[in-house]
C-alpha cells in the first residue's frame, strides 16, 4: 500500500502547495533545511551527517526545477523505509 499504492502518492505530491513536500519546498532557504525539515517530518529527527551528505548530493545532482520532486521522493523514500514501518 505504501511503496505501490495510491494513497501514500496522492498526500505526498505538489498540488497547489496543500501538503508538507510543496511548504517544505517553498519555505526553505537550501537543500540542506529541506532534506533537515522533510526528516523532522517524517522521522522525527534530523537527518545523520552521512545520511544528510547523502541526499545533498543527490539533490546536487539535479537541476533546481527538480527539487520540488526531490523532497517528494525523499518523503517517498523515508516513509517507506525500516525505520518508519518500525517507529510509526
Amino acid at each position: 500500500l505504501l511503496m505501490n499504492g495510491n494513497l501514500l502518492q496522492s498526500r505526498i505530491t505538489n498540488r497547489n502547495g496543500n501538503n508538507a513536500s510543496a511548504r517544505i519546498a517553498m519555505i526553505t532557504q537550501d537543500d540542506e533545511d529541506a532534506i533537515r525539515s522533510v526528516y523532522l517530518a517524517v522521522l522525527t529527527r534530523l537527518p545523520s551527517q552521512q545520511e544528510l551528505l547523502h541526499f545533498l548530493k543527490k539533490f546536487k545532482d539535479h537541476p533546481d526545477n527538480q527539487r520540488s520532486h526531490l523532497i517528494e521522493d525523499l518523503f517517498w523514500t523515508l516513509t517507506n523505509s525500516t525505520e518508519f514501518s518500525w517507529s510509526h
